[in-house]
């Protein structure tokens, strides 16, 4: 349990014996993070400010399966998913510049100024970042506000994947694209599919 702390500057590389990258700020595989501010951190591959989701060996294999964790009351701001390697991975892969959730339960929490970036050597163009806050799988996204953050394309509030996944009670307002206004949009939430 990890109650009323700031956790800030910390990064979650990828590498060639560890090609993981999640979670900059904070990884959560089971127990409750509430009433924290989580902010400047930075992760390379998924989650700039936190990830809740599988735990992962150093190659990013599934060892076990999440168990429900709780973020709750916590601030995320300033936090950065992206990747400036030339070798980047797929595009599917660079989500959540505030929180990556797959598993477990987010709820009443602000997520605000983060930025999920991918930058392509060679090229002044951002590509392949979606969603403030990624939620798939079995997670839960709840009474939360994103407002006022940066992402490449498609979703720039909130990316929510699976049937499973739920989104409930939160306004995302103010979120857009790197390099463009800040623009209300149906893009700045994209559901894949049903809730």
């Amino acid at each position: 349990r990890l109650v009323d702390s700031v956790v800030s500057n910390n990064t979650a590389r990828r590498t060639t014996n560890a090609p993981v990258g999640r979670g900059g700020g904070i990884s959560v595989f089971g127990g409750t993070v509430e009433g924290c501010r989580i902010e400047g951190n930075y992760a390379q591959w998924q989650g700039g400010g936190i990830y809740m989701g599988d735990v992962l060996d150093g190659l990013g294999n599934v060892v076990a399966e999440s168990v429900d964790g709780l973020v709750r009351n916590c601030v995320l701001t300033n936090n950065v998913c992206g990747n400036n390697n030339a070798n980047p991975g797929t595009a599917s892969t660079l989500n959540g510049g505030g929180a990556f959730l797959s598993a477990g339960l987010m709820d009443s929490c602000t997520v605000v100024g983060n930025k999920n970036m991918h930058y392509m050597e060679g090229l002044d163009h951002h590509m392949r970042g979606q969603g403030a806050v990624y939620v798939s799988g079995t997670a839960e996204l709840r009474n939360s506000l994103v407002a006022g953050n940066l992402c490449d394309m498609g979703a720039q509030g909130i990316l929510v994947e699976g049937a499973n996944a739920k989104v409930v009670n939160c306004p995302v307002a103010g979120n857009g694209q790197a390099g463009y206004d800040y623009k209300q949009t149906a893009y700045e939430s994209v559901i894949k599919s049903g809730l």
